[in-house]
């Protein structure tokens, strides 16, 4: 039975502390609503609406597709009995405050607008040599987060700081370069019960051309909102080192446009400060 298989919480002995923080003390109302999470998504795949109700009937190999449907590798279907899946699910019911509704309706907003981009296959797809040297995954935090680092000044003096400028298909392959980087990142958690499962992003914008941080300024809304509804608990959190006064006084007006959840994750390093916020 579903009831069966709902995580216990975690315990304190040698798992990841992070995990634990993600999950917390298993209190009965966040069972019950793990529990009937899981039950809408067991209905929502069996029944072939979790991609929405409105998409006509399946044949039996598309039916055999969706009973496989999957997020960052894990399945979601909770008969599957996947080690990994709760951990997943419990990701979308932070993002929503245990609101399972709210929640269902965002895995299931993820996995169209996965379809629609063509999520599976980005790892595959081959950007400008632009992009080499401005996104590397090296080491871990203290807790063995992966350490994700964004290093825009490697666009200085390059083709992407005229290109860019105004230019929104060059800030649609930005967008996704940034999406590909992302999914590069999350090939290093571990969803199991006690694994890693979020990265520390690091942002790096020393050197970086102002055309492109302005385009990041105009584009921030935009992305900050992708990230937030699509990779929900993915980042641990976000440190900005080296950016400019007045990229940093526009971030802080930013705030606004993002959840509480999500300004609590974001940091940004005074230059005298980088060394010891990264080894914290």
């Amino acid at each position: 039975m579903l009831e069966e298989k709902v995580l216990s919480s975690p315990s304190n002995g040698n798992q990841n502390p992070h995990n634990d923080q993600e999950t917390g003390e298993m209190k009965p109302s966040r069972k019950i609503a793990l529990l009937e999470f899981r039950c809408r998504m067991e209905d929502a795949i069996l029944g072939n609406y979790i991609l929405g109700k409105n998409m006509g009937k399946f044949s039996s190999e598309t039916e055999e597709n969706l009973r496989d449907i999957s997020l960052w590798g894990v399945p979601l279907l909770p008969s599957k009995g996947h080690e990994s899946t709760d951990t997943i699910l419990i990701k979308f019911l932070n993002a929503k405050d245990n609101k399972v509704s709210e929640a269902f309706k965002m895995l299931q907003n993820t996995l169209k607008w996965r379809r629609e981009i063509k999520a599976e296959g980005i790892l595959e797809e081959n950007f400008r040599s632009d992009f080499e040297n401005a996104g590397f995954i090296d080491g871990t935090d203290k807790l063995g987060h992966p350490l994700c680092y964004s290093v825009y000044g490697a666009f200085k003096g390059r083709e992407i700081s005229k290109k860019s400028n105004g230019a929104e298909e060059n800030l649609e392959e930005f967008r996704r370069w940034n999406i590909q980087f992302m999914e590069k990142g999350i090939q290093k958690l571990d969803f199991k019960q006690g694994g890693v499962d979020s990265v520390v992003h690091i942002i790096d914008l020393k050197n970086a051309p102002e055309p492109l941080i302005k385009e990041m300024r105009l584009a921030g809304k935009k992305s900050s909102l992708l990230f937030q509804e699509n990779y929900p608990g993915i980042i641990f959190k976000s440190i900005i080192i080296n950016s400019p006064l007045w990229f940093t006084a526009f971030q802080a007006i930013n705030f606004r446009n993002i959840t509480q959840r999500t300004k609590t994750k974001l940091i940004f390093a005074r230059p005298s400060k980088v060394t010891e916020t990264l080894t914290k």
